[in-house]
């Protein structure tokens, strides 16, 4: 029994439209992982995550530093630490195990960072105004005679989903 052989095909272009075509410029072999040292996460721009690429803009935009040589300096040791500490706006709160970002201090609101109520013995954090909710702080729904919190907007959550409003809502209260 003898087996046919067919003729190999060369690679034919992807013809996308009559006019022109388009040659696949290169196989993906997978994600790749991000250049900086002991980082695991998956590679976004310019060869590095998003954390990285972000700080490192960043850190070359506000410190006048020599440009690294090609020969001195390798991607995975550059840009340093203390670079990449450098403005970081996504701090999560100090406590262990809180995933929470952190607010003046370095805590969430939770484990006592941001601002506290202007009222004594109140360690509760305060809203507008200065004050918590429940001293009279926060603003509230601007749907007149809704006695909620403002949440999305400047309405209430019943509000801002389409509840129905007061009588005494004025049009105005929804634009």
């Amino acid at each position: 029994m003898q087996v046919a052989l067919l003729p190999v095909l060369r690679e034919q272009p992807f013809f996308h439209h009559a006019s022109s075509f388009v040659m696949p410029s290169r196989i993906a072999t997978g994600p790749t992982r991000c250049m900086i040292e002991r980082c695991e996460h998956f590679a976004k721009v310019k060869g590095m995550c998003l954390t990285h690429s972000r700080n490192t803009s960043v850190a070359c935009h506000h410190s006048p530093s020599p440009a690294p040589s090609s020969a001195s300096s390798s991607p995975r040791t550059s840009p340093s630490d203390a670079k990449l500490k450098l403005k970081n706006r996504n701090r999560k709160c100090r406590t262990e195990a809180c995933l929470s970002y952190a607010r003046s201090g370095g805590y969430c609101t939770r484990h006592g960072g941001g601002r506290k109520c202007k009222v004594d013995s109140c360690g509760t954090a305060s809203q507008t105004g200065g004050y918590c909710r429940l001293h009279g702080g926060g603003s509230r729904c601007r749907v007149s005679n809704c006695q909620q919190f403002a949440r999305i907007r400047g309405l209430c959550l019943h509000h801002n989903r389409g509840g129905v409003p007061d009588a005494t809502a004025s049009p105005r209260d929804f634009q």
